[in-house]
């Protein structure tokens, strides 16, 4: 099994799907989706049909992850860090459907 099926089926550790791979790469990934659709579709705006993708892919990882964590025996005392984890979903979408009603977000 590959590291990007284990991430999707919640096998990766949930300190690193969301650190690392909901945090860290959404980075790259963000510039990666703006020079796609500069490249694809001329246009700056269509960047949030690639992030979108990436969005559902962390959000699926991350959600699975920490189902696995809450119910490992080993975290009974921190179970509050799949709360946690699931809050930062719900809060990334807001941000981004945010953005997506938004037609002008950048001040420029």
């Amino acid at each position: 099994m590959n590291y990007i099926e284990k991430f999707w089926n919640g096998d990766v550790r949930l300190v690193i799907s969301y650190w690392v791979v909901g945090t860290l790469l959404s980075i790259p990934a963000a510039f990666v989706g703006v020079f796609l659709s500069r490249l694809l579709f001329q246009t700056f705006d269509d960047h949030k049909i690639f992030y979108a993708g990436w969005m559902i892919f962390t959000s699926v990882g991350i959600w699975r992850s920490a189902d696995k964590y809450w119910r490992n025996p080993k975290n009974q005392g921190k179970k509050g860090w799949a709360i946690a984890a699931k809050i930062g979903i719900g809060l990334g979408w807001i941000v981004f459907f945010n953005a997506l009603a938004d037609p002008y977000p950048y001040p420029y």
